[in-house]
């Protein structure tokens, strides 16, 4: 028990541990930096999902 309050009292680190190729690094980039408007909300599509098959 103690190794699990110690595991959770240490702080998270942001180190990566793995890399990426230079290709996946600029697939990752462009889905950051994308326009957010040209997404759906969730709530909006699960609604009208709903409305649709009258669940």
């Amino acid at each position: 028990m103690i190794g699990y309050v110690d595991a959770l009292a240490e702080p998270a680190t942001n180190t990566n541990p793995y890399g990426l190729s230079k290709d996946q690094q600029q697939i990752l980039d462009s889905q950051i930096n994308s326009d957010k408007a040209t997404y759906t909300d969730t709530e909006k599509i699960y609604t009208d999902l709903k409305s649709k098959y009258e669940l």
